[in-house]
């Protein structure tokens, strides 16, 4: 019996949509848990424990659905100017955000393709030396619990133009609203669109 050729061409269709969903399934806890393709998002961290000064107790490793709260994740690099006025921004803003109920949780990020982990020490010496000579997170940022990307999974994953990136999360984890770049939310215009800005992330 003859195959027609529109009888083939329906075949290897059938067989290449059966392959994308084959892939897509393999692939599907990765991309669920890292990019926010969805309308929710969750991601690895590390959580950087201030008072543990002695250096042997580790950082806490979570994901961001363990924070059981609206959540303005900022994604920023060593380096980055902007990155740093946004966070003096925020931590000049905390009272606001805690009144609110939102979790600030800034995420320290490699900005290099060939070592994307970063790691807490980095920060450090960065701040002691080029910011200011000693100082340190808790004498720049008081009111900020800092996190950072220690498996490199943020660079990797997102598609960033450029630091500072804001991921705005609803308590459920659900991406509300993405903003690049410095965002002066201390203006009256800020404040407004600030106030509505929560009000979305607190209605999902």
């Amino acid at each position: 019996m003859k195959t027609s050729f529109f009888s083939l061409k329906r075949a290897a269709l059938v067989a290449a949509a059966l392959l994308a969903v084959v892939l897509l399934y393999q692939a599907a806890p990765f991309v669920s848990t890292i990019m926010p393709r969805t309308s929710t998002f969750d991601l690895r961290i590390m959580r950087h424990e201030l008072d543990k000064e002695t250096g042997k107790e580790p950082d806490i490793a979570l994901k961001l659905s363990d924070i059981e709260k609206p959540k303005i994740v900022v994604l920023w690099t060593l380096g980055c100017v902007p990155c740093f006025q946004m966070l003096a921004t925020l931590n000049k803003m905390a009272d606001t955000f805690a009144e609110n109920e939102v979790e600030i949780v800034p995420v320290l990020m490699s900005h290099d393709r060939t070592r994307p982990a970063v790691y807490w020490g980095h920060a450090v010496v960065y701040l002691a030396r080029a910011v200011k000579r000693g100082a340190t997170w808790k004498t720049l940022f008081p009111k900020l619990v800092p996190y950072y990307d220690s498996e490199g999974l943020v660079f990797q994953s997102l598609e960033l133009s450029g630091t500072p990136t804001l991921l705005c999360l609803s308590a459920n984890n659900r991406l509300v609203a993405r903003k690049e770049g410095f965002q002066n939310w201390e203006t009256e215009a800020g404040k407004a669109e600030l106030d509505a800005l929560l009000k979305k992330m607190k209605a999902r």
